[in-house]
C-alpha cells in the first residue's frame, strides 16, 4: 500500500507551492502534482535574445503586500517598469501623446464615466460578490453583463476603457457580469489601481522573470512534474487522486487549478451539482503576449516611454527592456476577441499585424525588431487562456461558500483580495492552507 500524505496539492503555480510550503511549515507531508514539465503556472519566463523575459504574468504593484514579503525574504531582485517620456494613444484614425498616467480625455468624454463609477460604488455598498452567497441585489447585478454600462459610455471612452478591460480580464465587455467585474475591481482597489503603471497593478518588475518565485518555492518541496490529474476518489479516509504515472493518496486535497480545469477533473464521488455547474460557467480570458526585441530602445530615443493604449488589434503595449538596459523589448497585448482576431489570420500575417500599430505609435524603428514571440495563452492546454478565468452574466451562483469534505480551494480566481493577480494566488493559498486540519 502506498503512503497516505497529508495534502496532495493540485498545481505547482504560485498558489499551490505557497499553499505547500505553509503547510509543510506545519509539519504536513506534502506532495504536489504538475500537468505541465515546469512549474510557474500563469508565471513563466523564458530567455529571448540577451535576458529572460516573461511570457506569462510579470508585474506586482504597490498594495500587494504578500508578494513584495515573499519576494523581499527569498531575496528575489526586482527593479521599477519604465514609464519615464511621453505615452501614445490611438483612438480610430487618430494618434495622440500625452504625459499623465491615463490617457488625456475632454471633459465631454469624461461625462460617462460617473456612470461606471457610480454602479462601482453600488456594488461596494451592497459587498456584492456574486460568488460569496449573493444577496437579491448583487443577483439583479450578476444578470446583466458589463456591456449594459459600457455601451453608454462616449465612444473615445469606450476606446480607452476596452483597451484596459481587455488586457485586464482578456474579454470583452459582454462576456462579463456586471456584479463579477464591480466585485473583481473591488478586490484590486478599483479600475485605476490595475491599469496603472506608476502606483499600479503594473509598477514593479522581476530582474530575472516572475517564474522565479515558483522556482525558489519549488525548492525542497515534493513537486511530481508531468502528472495531470484525471481523478479524484474518495476511498474510505483518504483521497486517491490518479495520474497517468501513480495514484497518490492523501488525507486532504488542496485544490490550485483553475476553476475551469478543476471542472474537467472527475471527481468520485461527484462533486455537488451546484458546485460544478459554477465551476464550468467560468470563462478564461483570450490573451495573447507578444514580446518583440530590438537593437537600440529607439522609442525612449524620440522621449518615449513605449507605452500605447489603443482600440485595434493590440491593446497596450508597454517596455519591457531588461533591467539592465542590454535588450531593448516591448512587450504587447492581443485580448478578448482581437485574440481571435489574429488566430484566425495566416500566421505570415500575424507579426506584421502586430507590429503596424506599434510602427504608427513609435516610428519606423517599431516595426524592425529583432524577434518577436508570440503566445497565445488559450492553446496551453494546462491553463486555457490568461490573465483570469472570469464570470458570465446569468452564470450559476452558489448559495453557499465552497464546501466539500477535505477538499480546499486555492488559486487566484478564488481569491478574495487582487483576485486574478499573484497577490491573490497568495492570499486564497493561505486561507485553503488555514482550511487544512494537520497534526503536526
Amino acid at each position: 500500500m502506498t503512503a497516505v500524505h497529508d495534502v496532495v496539492v493540485l498545481g505547482a503555480g504560485l498558489s499551490g507551492l505557497h499553499a505547500a510550503h505553509l503547510l509543510r511549515s506545519r509539519g504536513a507531508r506534502v506532495r504536489v502534482l504538475e500537468a505541465r514539465d515546469r512549474v510557474g503556472g500563469r508565471t513563466w519566463s523564458r530567455t529571448i535574445g540577451r535576458a529572460r523575459f516573461d511570457v506569462g504574468g510579470q508585474w506586482i504593484g504597490p498594495g500587494q503586500r504578500r508578494m513584495h514579503a515573499l519576494v523581499g525574504r527569498l531575496g528575489i531582485p526586482t527593479f521599477e517598469q519604465h514609464v519615464d517620456g511621453a505615452k501614445v494613444l490611438l483612438l480610430g484614425d487618430r494618434r495622440s501623446v500625452y504625459r499623465s498616467d491615463i490617457p488625456s480625455l475632454g471633459l465631454r468624454d469624461l461625462a460617462t464615466m460617473p456612470v461606471l463609477l457610480g454602479a462601482l460604488d453600488v456594488a461596494r455598498r451592497l459587498g456584492g460578490d456574486p460568488r460569496l452567497a449573493p444577496g437579491p441585489a448583487t443577483r439583479r447585478l450578476h444578470a446583466l453583463s458589463l456591456a449594459t454600462v459600457a455601451d453608454r459610455m462616449n465612444p473615445r471612452v469606450r476606446g480607452v476603457f476596452d483597451a484596459a478591460l481587455r488586457t485586464i480580464f482578456g474579454a470583452e465587455a459582454g462576456d462579463l457580469s456586471l456584479a463579477d467585474f464591480l466585485a473583481y475591481l473591488d478586490a484590486g482597489e478599483g479600475l485605476l489601481s490595475l491599469a496603472e503603471a506608476r502606483g499600479g497593478a503594473q509598477q514593479t518588475r522581476f530582474v530575472d522573470g516572475a517564474q522565479t518565485v515558483s522556482e525558489r518555492l519549488a525548492e525542497g518541496l515534493d513537486v511530481r512534474l508531468d502528472a495531470p490529474v484525471h481523478e479524484v476518489r474518495r476511498a474510505g479516509e483518504v483521497f486517491e487522486v490518479v495520474t497517468p504515472g501513480e495514484v497518490v493518496r492523501g488525507a486532504q486535497v488542496v485544490s490550485a487549478l483553475p476553476p475551469n480545469l478543476l471542472a474537467k477533473v472527475a471527481f468520485t464521488p461527484a462533486l455537488p451539482p451546484p458546485l460544478r455547474a459554477h465551476l464550468e460557467a467560468y470563462a478564461m480570458g483570450r490573451t495573447t503576449k507578444v514580446l518583440l526585441t530590438y537593437e537600440r530602445a529607439a522609442w525612449r530615443d524620440r522621449g518615449l516611454s513605449g507605452e500605447l493604449v489603443s482600440d485595434g488589434l493590440v491593446s497596450i503595449v508597454m517596455d519591457a527592456t531588461s533591467a539592465d538596459l542590454t535588450q531593448p523589448a516591448l512587450v504587447g497585448f492581443v485580448v478578448g476577441a482581437n485574440a481571435d482576431r489574429l488566430a484566425a489570420m495566416p500566421e505570415s500575417a500575424r507579426e506584421a499585424a502586430v507590429r503596424a500599430p506599434l510602427e504608427r505609435a513609435f516610428g519606423d524603428a517599431a516595426a524592425h525588431p529583432t524577434s518577436v514571440t508570440m503566445l497565445p495563452w488559450k492553446d496551453e492546454p494546462y491553463t486555457g487562456g490568461c490573465p483570469v478565468a472570469c464570470l458570465p452574466a446569468g452564470a450559476p451562483l452558489l448559495d453557499r461558500a465552497l464546501e466539500v469534505p477535505g477538499l480546499h480551494f486555492a488559486g487566484t480566481e478564488f481569491a478574495r483580495e487582487y483576485r486574478g493577480y499573484m497577490e491573490g494566488a497568495l492570499e486564497a493559498a493561505e486561507r485553503a492552507a488555514a482550511g487544512v486540519g494537520v497534526s503536526a
